[in-house]
């Protein structure tokens, strides 16, 4: 789910300055606040502590939910957010060659006195806000319009999520005078009192009423005359939605083609998330290019010796909700492997659109009965024959981070909720290979770690997938 930076914007501010604050307050506990202003080293430090605080503060989204945390989930907040900025920090000093310079207990020092302060602040500005929330001039009273049997779950909705800060001016049945369902209309629910529709806009005109909430699928004509005259008045109208019908997707308003759109999606991100995680793809995939040409000069003459002919492999694979793109490999197999894979169908040790065998006899080097361990089965083992693929990332086609992309067979066979996998590009590497890879035998897990990974997605996460990725590339641990 979508959560706006600008909501938060108090936060952001005041977690910046403190962040500022701690920085220069562990200096000065290691040197002095004489030269503070003068020392270039501490000069140097601010700023990319100022610079890693905005971009974690922005990435790794640490304000969501932010009013509801206890104080452990802040205090792991907290935490989490330091060790990014003192992270990126000591990364910069060491790699611009700076590090010894710049004094270890100082870093150690902004830990604990940034992570102290930080947290106190929080706490403080949040039970400051809870005390403003329930002051009469930010209580915001609204007037409900919704069926007889939602009102319950209404009420309880708005108790929960916005207590002290909405009270209910009064309700208005959609059920009419109760004829339809047997009911005769209460003159109050839960002590809030229901007005009858012909004397809803009289009672709205002449009370205190800041908004008005609307939970009703199909609207009639009564409540449409409602609702024009509220807007004459100037009173916000909210359309609720039914949520526990649509439990799988995001409801956002947009526009598109110059009209206003609601679009219902499995997750909505930002714009800027996405930009870095492009970012992130473009710098990852000229690395791994470079590594990748390297790789052609020790393994390609081995391929061809095993099996003369390209030492490279590409194939049809599906991408981002349905796109048809062409992906690169260090060939591994014989050159007739396609051709061989529907003699191995009853081999197949996975259950559902998958195909997996452990000893495949198509792999190069690996005998007759695929038990033999070759050459193919060095380059599967350690992954090295994804490396071509930095090139689909820098295309385009892929990022470094997703799920696995499906061959074209494996796609014509997917059920309607296995397509969900797909509305994000995929990835060299993702949650799937780094909670099992190949151990996992059975494709609903795959699927359920995929949308686990699409649901849960940040920058942050990608980077421990990637750090993940390369220690199980050295053990070479579940890979065929």
């Amino acid at each position: 789910m979508r959560v706006s930076s600008s909501r938060h914007i108090d936060f952001i501010i005041l977690d910046l300055i403190v962040i500022e604050l701690s920085f220069a307050l562990a200096y000065a506990i290691r040197h002095t606040w004489d030269y503070l202003g003068r020392d270039s080293r501490y000069q140097l430090g601010a700023l990319i502590v100022a610079a890693a605080s905005a971009i974690w503060i922005l990435l790794s989204r640490p304000y969501e939910e932010i009013h509801k945390r206890g104080y452990l989930k802040e205090l792991n907040a907290v935490l989490r957010l330091m060790a990014l900025i003192c992270a990126t920090l000591m990364i910069y000093l060491f790699s611009v060659q700076r590090g010894q310079e710049f004094s270890r207990l100082v870093v150690l020092y902004f830990a604990v006195v940034g992570s102290a302060c930080l947290y106190l602040e929080r706490l403080l500005w949040k039970k400051m806000l809870y005390i403003r929330r329930g002051s009469v001039e930010n209580i915001r009273r609204v007037f409900l319009i919704v069926p007889f049997d939602r009102i319950e779950s209404m009420l309880a909705m708005l108790e929960a999520e916005e207590a002290n800060m909405v009270a209910v001016a009064g309700i208005m049945l959609t059920d009419g005078d109760g004829a339809r369902n047997g009911r005769s209309t209460p003159n109050a629910v839960s002590r809030h009192p229901v007005i009858r529709s012909e004397k809803v806009l009289e009672y709205i005109q002449h009370e205190w009423v800041d908004a008005v909430v609307l939970f009703q699928d199909d609207i009639d004509v009564k409540t449409e005359h409602i609702l024009d005259e509220c807007a004459v008045m100037g009173i916000a109208i909210h359309r609720l939605f039914d949520t526990g019908r649509d439990r799988y997707t995001v409801k956002t308003v947009g526009r598109l083609g110059g009209v206003y759109t609601l679009t219902e999606s499995i997750r909505v991100v930002d714009g800027y998330q996405l930009a870095a995680k492009r970012t992130m793809d473009i710098i990852g995939a000229v690395v791994g290019l470079c590594i990748t040409v390297v790789l052609i000069v020790i393994i390609g003459p081995l391929i061809f010796i095993s099996d003369p002919g390209p030492v490279f492999y590409s194939q049809k694979r599906v991408g981002r909700n349905g796109r048809i793109f062409r992906i690169y490999k260090f060939r591994s197999m014989y050159k007739n492997a396609d051709k061989r894979r529907s003699a191995l169908e009853d081999k197949n040790e996975m259950e559902g659109p998958m195909f997996k065998m452990e000893n495949d006899p198509r792999v190069l080097g690996s005998g007759p009965n695929g038990d033999k361990h070759g050459i193919g089965w060095f380059i599967r083992r350690h992954s090295l024959d994804e490396f071509p693929q930095f090139l689909n990332v820098l295309k385009g086609d892929m990022s470094l981070v997703g799920t696995r992309p499906p061959t074209v067979d494996e796609w014509k066979r997917y059920e309607a909720r296995h397509r969900a996998r797909l509305v994000i590009k995929p990835g060299l590497t993702g949650l799937w290979q780094v909670e099992g890879r190949s151990d996992i035998h059975d494709f609903d897990e795959v699927m359920a770690l995929d949308m686990k990974y699409i649901n849960e997605w940040t920058i942050a996460g990608d980077v421990r997938i990637m750090l993940r990725t390369v220690a199980e590339v050295f053990r070479g641990r579940g890979a065929r």
